[in-house]
C-alpha cells in the first residue's frame, strides 16, 4: 500500500519525490497494470472500505 506512512516520511522527503521514486520502482519492477492500481490505490481502498476510484 503506497505511502500508508507518509506524515511521518515527510520531515525527510517530500510527497513528490517519494511518488516518482514508487512509479519508477513500480515500472523497473515490470509491474502489470493492475499490481500498479492495487499498489497505488487498489490495497487502500479495500483496506479502509472505499469505494474504488474510476478509472
Amino acid at each position: 500500500m503506497f505511502e500508508s506512512n507518509f506524515p511521518v516520511d515527510k520531515e525527510c522527503v517530500s510527497y513528490r519525490t517519494l511518488w516518482n521514486a514508487f512509479k519508477q520502482i513500480a515500472a523497473k519492477a515490470g509491474l502489470s497494470e493492475a499490481e500498479k492500481a492495487d499498489i497505488f490505490s487498489g490495497t487502500a481502498a479495500r483496506a479502509y472500505r472505499l469505494s474504488e476510484l474510476p478509472d
